[in-house]
């Protein structure tokens, strides 16, 4: 019995140049956007709490918040792409979660220093980057999965993606803050 079937696996070329393109857009939108940010202190103390909670490697607080985004997004592209025939309205929630992504990466690169910088550059991007991914990967091959499993695909893999998120910030980040 196989779970996934990788003969169904095609890839649409339009919607990767359609989600490559709405990334692209979204980041420009969220360095734009953080002009405004600079005045709405949320932005400035997520940023903080979430240095502050990276470097005492508080993962309860770290892991948690991740999860349920991970699972509330990935169940999104999931059933927009499954359950109906528009799978390009996946782009709409692509470029809410990359807007916000890029201006609280932008929020860690210029307002919290030297640590909002490592915090960034360790930790934050590379997971922002795995996440998309997951969400291509969700809205693109979810034919390949077994139906009886489907519905399992997205907390399996947003655990799996929280899991290397803490592996990011217990071994790599705190090698790299050891080494410096």
């Amino acid at each position: 019995m196989r779970i996934f079937d990788l003969k169904k696996c095609k890839l649409d070329k339009n919607y990767l140049f359609a989600f490559i393109i709405a990334i692209i857009c979204s980041i420009i939108c969220g360095i734009v956007l953080f002009k405004i940010s600079n005045l709405n202190i949320y932005f400035y103390n997520y940023a903080e709490i979430y240095v502050y909670n990276v470097f005492i490697f508080n993962n309860g607080a770290l892991f948690f918040p991740h999860l349920l985004a991970e699972i509330f997004y990935l169940y999104i592209f999931l059933c927009i792409s499954k359950y109906t025939k528009l799978k390009y309205l996946t782009l709409i929630a692509l470029v809410i979660r990359t807007v916000f992504a890029s201006i609280y990466c932008a929020v860690l690169l210029t307002m919290c220093g030297i640590s909002g910088i490592t915090v960034c550059l360790i930790v934050y991007l590379p997971c922002i980057l795995m996440s998309l991914a997951a969400c291509f990967c969700t809205a693109q091959f979810h034919e390949a999965c077994d139906k009886r499993y489907i519905l399992f695909l997205p907390c399996l893999v947003s655990v799996l993606l929280s899991i290397v998120y803490l592996l990011f910030v217990n071994l790599l980040f705190r090698i790299i803050i050891v080494l410096v």
